[in-house]
């Protein structure tokens, strides 16, 4: 009898080391979102075109949404570019991303999902998993082995090793099977190109990188959709312990760099009376982010919108509500004299380039207001 569970021990054992070896090493297209991918990659083609300062808005698919980067750049004049992304990756890679893309003299500006404040969200994600083993290895390699370990033990399941094999199988023997995974697989050049192409851009609406405009903005999300229900009011609330010191790096490192950051609040969908009470939730939120030095572009309530401007989830605005959305963030800009000063900034540095003379100008101080 001991000897039986000595071996069933040993056995399982080998099958874990098996297990944790092929998820953490071996790059398989496994179903995920490849679209992210794709759309990473556009973003930052984008923002290599765009000279700065530029305004740059981060954050998950409500800022894809909901942000017309196009209409800030005529209504302001200064280059701008929507980095929105997908509120299921981790908040470490979104603001990675943005690390990447921000340059000197930049303004990012960050209407983050309400559930990135919260210590709810998991670190890792079987959806997380997935897209780091099928296209974000890069990411994934760049983490200590330790937190790998601790993403396939706390996410996916036992069947996830065996898929990844059979997928290097069918890619390796079969790849007709899984061609549109291999598709987005493609070089970023390959990536870039089709989308300058247009061959990939979509009659209607669709979650694809190649249904952006020039400045990351998503197209075609026309009419009105979404009958659930939308965010709770009093989201966010206080910010979690162990989001502080993530956001706060984020912060410390961006202000050396000459790069200003600002929050923003995210688009509530609001059927009638406000039963909650969303004041209190909001001056703690307001004075978590001034522990870190950081402050909102706006006021919770000036995104309280009406169903009508909703698209297919309570976090998607359609092309209505981004419209309403931007002339709001547009005000704003205006209101704490940020978009003044950056543009006289981008002058002149321009009138200095000759004499390459580059002079660092300091964000214009905007102070944290509590709520009304």
């Amino acid at each position: 009898m001991r000897r039986y569970f000595v071996q069933t021990i040993a056995i399982a054992a080998l099958f874990l080391c098996v297990h944790f070896a092929v998820v953490i090493f071996v790059q398989a297209p496994v179903e995920s979102a490849y679209w992210v991918r794709e759309l990473m990659i556009v973003k930052k083609m984008l923002a290599r075109s765009e000279p700065s300062p530029r305004l740059l808005f981060l954050g998950g698919s409500s800022t894809l949404f909901g942000i017309d980067a196009a209409q800030v750049q005529a209504e302001t004049g200064m280059p701008s570019l929507n980095l929105g992304l997908q509120a299921g990756l981790a908040l470490e890679e979104i603001l990675a991303f943005g690390r990447d893309v921000a340059r000197s003299g930049d303004t990012v500006i960050m209407p983050l999902e309400w559930g990135f404040y919260g210590c709810a969200k998991m670190p890792w994600n079987d959806w997380q998993l997935r897209n780091a083993v099928a296209w974000d290895r890069p990411y994934f390699e760049s983490l200590p082995l330790s937190e790998r370990i601790n993403a396939v033990f706390t996410s996916g399941d036992a069947l996830l090793m065996p898929e990844i094999l059979g997928s290097k199988l069918r890619a390796t023997f079969m790849p007709g099977s899984v061609a549109r995974r291999l598709s987005a697989l493609a070089a970023p050049g390959i990536v870039e190109q089709r989308f300058r192409s247009g061959a990939f851009r979509t009659s209607a609406f669709a979650y694809s990188a190649y249904n952006l405009d020039d400045h990351g903005d998503m197209l075609d999300n026309e009419g009105t959709h979404f009958a659930g229900v939308g965010v709770a009011v009093e989201h966010p609330d206080s910010i979690c312990p162990r989001v502080l010191p993530i956001l706060k790096a984020f912060a410390d490192e961006m202000r050396a760099r000459n790069v200003r950051v600002l929050i923003a609040h995210g688009p509530y969908l609001i059927d009638g009376p406000i039963a909650s009470d969303w004041t209190a939730a909001e001056q703690r939120f307001q004075h978590d982010l001034a522990r870190i030095n950081l402050s909102t572009l706006d006021q919770r309530d000036q995104l309280f919108m009406p169903r009508s401007y909703f698209f297919n989830t309570g976090a998607h605005l359609n092309v209505e509500g981004r419209r309403h959305w931007t002339s709001i963030i547009v005000a704003d800009l205006r209101k704490a004299r940020i978009v003044r000063a950056r543009v006289a900034a981008a002058r002149v540095k321009s009138d200095a380039a000759s004499s390459h003379f580059d002079e660092a100008f300091p964000p214009t101080a905007v102070a944290s207001r509590l709520v009304r």
